[in-house]
């Protein structure tokens, strides 16, 4: 997976917050593995992968579904971050 910023991990988060709350933790997974998957495609082929794109956590996100805009960073955001994050350092730190 490519290095995330705080741009990927907001986008994350607000599209954690758009699926029921019990599939966060296999969502936020499944995020951080198609996000590594799509760069291993892209270093090995030299093009973005066509559905997870180029190995950002951003770019694995469908396109097609929608993402919550939270006014601001809530407790259900904060929570949302904190499963997001779990993932992370589950998939760096293996």
């Amino acid at each position: 997976m490519r290095p995330f910023h705080i741009a990927d991990i907001d986008v994350a988060v607000r599209y954690l917050l758009s699926v029921p709350q019990a599939d966060w933790s296999a969502t936020a997974h499944q995020i951080v593995k198609r996000a590594d998957l799509a760069d291993r495609f892209r270093k090995r082929l030299a093009r973005a992968h066509p559905e997870w794109g180029t190995g950002t956590l951003a770019t694995a996100i469908p396109a097609r579904v929608g993402r919550a805009y939270p006014a601001h960073c809530d407790g259900t955001y904060l929570a949302a971050l904190a499963v997001l994050i779990n993932a992370l350092q589950s998939h760096r730190f293996r």
